[in-house]
């Protein structure tokens, strides 16, 4: 891969696992984008939502955070109900799809890619992000960059991982 001068900050942030005591984390604690206590980014594994699912989602919002969902596609629960992504609408929580889920492999099975192509296509994701671990996972990410483009154009790729996640840190 070639190397390029790219500009790059570096932000503190994560993604928070939604457990159910993390209603008991102190406000303070709890992780924001940039530190700066606008937006959280959280992610969870489950076949179902759990009760704590939307007592948890209020408490952060009633921190004062818009809150991200990270990968819905990867949920069992939202694979075998997307309309899932209605509810999570009405709760006010923004999506966040994974690049590598728009290519089916080992990472990403059947389900998970005809997910996420049907919420990009939908236009359900605020954002698309790599969710890159290991600098050898690029190529899929980068494949599921071109998968984002060929399904929705350009414009609308740009918006989700330029345009609007530059919103999570102004």
């Amino acid at each position: 891969m070639q190397r390029r001068q790219l500009p790059l900050t570096l932000s503190a942030g994560g993604e928070i696992n939604l457990v159910p005591r993390y209603l008991e984390t102190p406000a303070q604690a709890v992780v924001s984008y940039g530190g700066s206590g606008r937006f959280c980014l959280f992610d969870m594994w489950a076949d179902r939502l759990p009760a704590y699912f939307e007592p948890t989602v209020r408490w952060l919002q009633s921190l004062g955070l818009t809150v991200v969902l990270a990968h819905p596609e990867r949920m069992k629960a939202v694979q075998d109900q997307p309309e899932l992504a209605d509810y999570f609408q009405q709760l006010g929580l923004l999506l966040q799809g994974n690049l590598y889920c728009l290519v089916e492999s080992s990472l990403a099975p059947r389900i998970a890619t005809r997910t996420a192509e049907r919420f990009l296509c939908d236009g359900r994701y605020f954002i698309l992000g790599s969710d890159c671990h290991k600098p050898d996972s690029l190529p899929t990410r980068f494949q599921g960059l071109a998968r984002a483009i060929q399904l929705v154009g350009d414009d609308a790729v740009s918006a989700l991982t330029k345009t609007n996640p530059a919103t999570l840190l102004a």
